[in-house]
């Protein structure tokens, strides 16, 4: 039986050399408040969050594989842009 303790959370697929590459920024101070739509797991080096603030938006990467963590984003882009990009990430088709 499913139990609440053993679901961590969503987990991206590994990239393939096939995988698209994300270009990623540095974060910046888009607005007040982001909304975290979606998260990978908090399990991984590599944390995902797909994000909304005035009306635009992003994917958010947390790389944990060093003693700092580097957080980096995607351009703004409409929802249904970031959605599909969301979802390839998740697949393994982008990284």
């Amino acid at each position: 039986m499913f139990e609440h303790d053993d679901y961590h959370g969503i987990h991206a697929a590994p990239g393939t050399p096939q995988s698209t590459l994300i270009d990623w920024y540095p974060s910046i101070s888009r607005a007040q408040q982001v909304r975290v739509r979606a998260s990978t797991c908090n399990c991984s080096q590599l944390v995902y969050e797909y994000c909304a603030t005035g009306g635009l938006s992003f994917i958010r990467r947390h790389d944990r594989s060093t003693s700092h963590t580097v957080i980096t984003e995607t351009e703004g882009m409409i929802n249904r842009h970031a959605e599909s990009l969301w979802l390839r990430i998740l697949g393994g088709d982008a990284k």
